[in-house]
């Protein structure tokens, strides 16, 4: 239950069937929430304002405890006439209200657990003031305006994913959120957890603690953070088979992540290089996102990829760039900057 500012007063876990009757679509609530559409007559007619005004709520929230969701562009498969094409796209308002649920689900999530002293939560380590710093001069080379008292938090939320600059930033800002995992605990440690982030366990982005429980289906950790929170609603015991798989469940979330990351970015290379390939020679305009000490990462504006060039250059930098090479294989694409 919330109160009138978004603060929440009580929660429970309960266990339940839910039947899909509508089966809405982001896009269809989308169109309504714009006027385009009408809601089915078997949804409430206030839905779409009542999921409006608890995002919102929930977003003030967020802004208040000091935690951010940026706007990040998504490069996303499209197909329209036998034909696969990449176009960069971001939330709608709608998902961002959404989204917002899903956070408050797995902070209570995280407030049953360390009631209970056992469960596993999602850890992200707050970003260090030298990665800060980076991130403001990043800024400042694609000129965009963040004034020195501001935080990013409150600095990213002013930014549009549809300006190239932006997105760039947006891009590059990623690097801030890296490294996230899992902590299990009281199985073997049974003492209480400190609220702190030096303890690891403050999820930083979301600036609080968080788990993981709203995505049974396709996520293994979520399984056993919804029987620890059931438990604890139900003032019984935590199932033992969930007691006996909650200290390796990090190291396999570790491992599976990783491999369900890596045929991502892998299916997302060979769609990148299929559509680049016999285009060689070409120019594009587009921007460094990011760059080390042999290399850099352009994103092209059009047609949505990202490529590389041999080359350390500044990121931010906007310029036009000719496409090299492209290797379906091993879905490499190469540019070299216009002079």
């Amino acid at each position: 239950m919330l109160d009138a500012e978004g603060h929440v007063t009580h929660s429970r876990v309960d266990r339940a069937i839910v039947r899909s009757r509508a089966k809405l679509s982001y896009e269809f609530v989308d169109a309504v929430w714009r006027g385009q559409a009408d809601l089915p007559a078997k949804v409430p007619a206030q839905f779409v304002a009542l999921l409006e005004k608890i995002g919102n709520l929930r977003l003030a929230r967020e802004a208040a405890r000091g935690g951010v969701s940026a706007p990040i562009p998504e490069q996303e498969i499209q197909s329209a006439n036998g034909m696969y094409t990449l176009a960069y796209r971001s939330n709608s308002p709608v998902e961002e209200w959404n989204a917002q649920m899903s956070l408050l689900t797995g902070i209570q999530a995280a407030q049953h657990m360390r009631a209970a002293n056992i469960g596993i939560m999602r850890t992200l380590q707050p970003a260090t003031e030298a990665d800060l710093n980076r991130l403001r001069r990043i800024a400042q080379a694609l000129g965009i305006d963040w004034p020195a008292d501001e935080t990013y938090p409150d600095m990213v939320r002013e930014l549009d994913p549809t300006i190239p600059a932006h997105a760039a930033f947006l891009l590059e800002a990623t690097t801030l959120f890296r490294g996230a995992g899992y902590r299990s605990f009281g199985v073997k440690d049974t003492k209480p957890l400190p609220a702190s982030a030096s303890d690891g366990i403050i999820h930083g982005a979301i600036a609080a603690e968080y788990a993981h429980v709203t995505a049974p289906l396709r996520r293994l950790v979520d399984r056993y953070g919804e029987e620890v929170c059931l438990a604890h609603s139900a003032h019984r015991d935590v199932p033992e088979w969930v007691r006996d798989a909650l200290d390796d469940l990090p190291s396999t979330m570790a491992r599976t992540n990783q491999r369900a990351s890596q045929a991502s970015r892998r299916a997302l290379a060979v769609i990148q290089a299929l559509m680049m390939k016999g285009r060689e020679g070409s120019t594009y305009e587009g921007v460094v996102v990011e760059t080390d000490e042999t290399q850099s990462t352009v994103m092209l504006s059009e047609p949505a990829i990202t490529a590389t060039v041999e080359k350390p250059l500044t990121p931010g930098t906007a310029g036009v760039f000719s496409l090299l090479s492209v290797d379906v294989d091993t879905g490499d694409i190469t540019l070299a900057p216009n002079r």
